[in-house]
């Protein structure tokens, strides 16, 4: 072959970093009126989180989305496994109020999905749950297959519309 010529391309690239401790001396100052002791924030981190907002995000996706488990991840970041799990607890805390607004709006859909399968969670035996329509997509990780879960998300009160499921009998109720 002859050389013809050569065309430039530019490709973007997701570079990770690696995980760093980063050390943050917080000022604390005592008003000398009232006596109270106010300190500063670390922007980046809720309080007393162990972990930046963007590192929990991270290990979210990867866990949850991926299907990393905590201590692959526990590995891979060096950060003690504990430590992983706590700030997702501390997430799910804090999204918890938001997931009866989305129930709600999954039980005014027209169209319902619903599905379950075996998880395990670090040799436990468990159940992943899908709810879902076209707006809303809710996972539940319980350790049972009965029925009360369905009953949290659809409530007892019969629905309009369709809800489409596999055969398995937790759903007749």
């Amino acid at each position: 072959l002859q050389v013809q010529s050569a065309n430039g391309r530019v490709v973007y690239d997701l570079q990770r970093e690696e995980v760093k401790k980063v050390y943050y001396e917080i000022e604390r100052k005592r008003c000398p009126k009232c006596r109270k002791i106010v300190a500063g924030k670390v922007a980046e981190a809720m309080p007393h989180a162990k972990l930046t907002n963007e590192l929990v995000v991270e290990v979210a996706e990867q866990h949850y989305v991926l299907g990393r488990t905590l201590g692959q991840l526990s590995e891979r970041f060096a950060i003690n496994y504990s430590t992983l799990a706590e700030s997702l607890k501390r997430v799910g805390n804090l999204l918890e109020p938001c997931l009866e607004k989305l129930k709600a709006e999954y039980r005014q859909a027209a169209v319902r999905h619903a599905d379950e399968t075996g998880w395990r969670t670090d040799g436990g035996n468990g159940y992943s749950w899908y709810f879902g329509s076209s707006a809303v997509s809710l996972y539940l990780f319980r350790t049972t297959r009965s029925n009360k879960v369905p009953l949290e998300v659809v409530g007892k009160e019969r629905l309009s519309g369709v809800l489409f499921v596999d055969r398995y009998a937790g759903y007749n109720q």
